[in-house]
């Protein structure tokens, strides 16, 4: 365990409304994370360290997991000073969010890279 995304427990119409007034205030980043289907941890203004974990979609080093409180584990080992990341696994129905971690690529690069070498040596 790494720690526990701590913050305001809120419902959704709260929350809605909160992130309007962030984006109106010009905050620039909310630190909102679903719970459940009824309740939602707001971190904005009230959190621990948790909230400032950044995304990565492809090659991250932790994960987070609701069990009744939201809690974020590492899935490898981590050294010091490494930057701690998980998947925010935001909906992506509208395909305003694309992944600019690159590790997708790199991945894709290696295993083409990988079958290529296979085929010679078939």
């Amino acid at each position: 365990m790494i720690a526990e995304y701590t913050g305001e427990a809120i419902c959704q119409p709260i929350a809605d409304k909160r992130e309007k007034k962030y984006e109106i205030l010009g905050m620039g980043s909310c630190y909102i994370f679903r719970l459940d289907l009824h309740e939602i941890v707001d971190a904005t203004n009230i959190g621990c360290m948790a909230r400032f974990m950044n995304h990565c979609c492809c090659a991250a080093n932790a994960y987070a997991n609701v069990i009744s409180v939201i809690v974020v584990f590492a899935n490898q080992d981590i050294k010091t000073g490494d930057e701690i990341t998980y998947d925010y696994k935001f909906p992506v129905e509208d395909g305003s969010l694309r992944c600019t971690c690159g590790a997708f690529i790199i991945h894709r690069l290696e295993k083409i890279r990988y079958l290529g070498i296979q085929a010679k040596v078939k």
